[in-house]
């Protein structure tokens, strides 16, 4: 059995769109689109590793990033293991093409003791919380965005969150600087709307558009009703207000809530090796302590996202200035000056 490769693309989209995220559709939709451009409408049965081989050339020799094809790859190679389990092609075809060596990027980390300075230098209340979330709760864009302020429990010290990676619930602890800043924000939020803030209010509201012509009000800013829609725009902002290089080549380097999160929570480890969070327990498991607060799924994530390498970090503390050969004795005579 086979199809055209354009009616294998739409069903696979189709399947793509219904099982997964919108985002991992679109990946899968334009990788495939340049793939049926450059490989034409041919059979299914018809796709051979050259048809792979070529695409992934075509790709290099346009200039795209060694990241971006081997993205592009693993699409091709996923939309190919499906056509096989559905008997539209005789065999895996992306089987001869390999992923690009991607040299590894220093991601930006921002110090603990720059925190403070981050947070003041938000120009409105909106972007200072967003920041203050993802520096004290370590959330992604999308989790804070859905937060409502009857997720808040600032009596109890707890806030809810839906984790959508997982689809799941955490109550998430409220430390005792986000609890200041919430605080400050409930008050300068509920001013703006001129009434109490109401349990099914979002936390991060939209924030209302005005004309250049037209001054903005001082109060009426905020729409709680709606979801602020790109929190990392927030966070880019202040982070090139603070002189933090959010651009690379006159384009946006992807610097954002992510920044926050690893920020956050490599200041938490830090905090808990040290001993100055919890009890000798917690400082053995902290590694373990991060990672359930980032809801990752192991550590080996955790310690690759907060930049930590335990393993280079214990060679050179074990080898820094020590001496590698044992010392000479002082009775021996070096061969150099016996022959002087």
């Amino acid at each position: 059995m086979s199809k055209l490769l354009s009616d294998a693309i739409e069903d696979y989209l189709t399947y793509r769109r219904t099982a997964y995220k919108r985002a991992t559709a679109l990946a899968s939709d334009q990788s495939l689109r340049q793939f049926l451009a450059v490989t034409g409408n041919i059979q299914t049965k018809g796709l051979m590793p050259r048809h792979a081989e070529r695409f992934q050339s075509t790709m290099l020799t346009a200039g795209r990033k060694p990241a971006t094809v081997n993205n592009r790859m693993s699409q091709l190679s996923a939309f190919s293991k499906w056509l096989v389990a559905n008997r539209y092609a005789p065999a895996h075809f992306c089987g001869t093409t390999r992923m690009i060596p991607v040299p590894p990027k220093a991601k930006l980390r921002i110090p603990v003791n720059d925190f403070q300075r981050l947070l003041d230098t938000a120009d409105r209340a909106d972007r200072r919380i967003t920041v203050a979330l993802g520096l004290y709760l370590f959330i992604r864009g999308g989790e804070m965005r859905t937060l409502r302020v009857g997720d808040i429990r600032l009596d109890e010290g707890l806030v809810d969150v839906v984790i959508h990676k997982t689809n799941g619930m955490d109550e998430m602890p409220i430390c005792w600087e986000l609890d200041q800043e919430l605080r400050r924000w409930f008050v300068a939020y509920a001013a703006d709307l001129g009434r109490p803030l109401r349990r099914e209010d979002f936390l991060v509201p939209a924030h209302r558009r005005f004309p250049g012509w037209l001054e903005r009000p001082d109060t009426g800013n905020y729409q709680p009703e709606k979801m602020v829609l790109r929190p990392y725009h927030h966070v880019q902002h202040i982070l090139d207000a603070c002189g933090y290089q959010v651009q690379e080549a006159g384009k946006k380097s992807g610097e954002g809530v992510h920044t926050l999160r690893r920020s956050g929570a490599r200041a938490y480890f830090d905090a808990l090796i040290e001993g100055r969070m919890g009890d000798a327990v917690a400082k053995d498991n902290a590694l373990r302590q991060v990672m359930t607060a980032l809801h990752h799924s192991s550590v080996t994530i955790t310690q690759h996202y907060i930049g930590l390498e335990p393993d280079r970090q214990k060679r050179n503390e074990t080898m820094r200035g020590i001496r590698f050969l044992p010392p000479m004795a002082d009775n021996v005579v070096e061969l150099r000056k016996v022959n002087e």
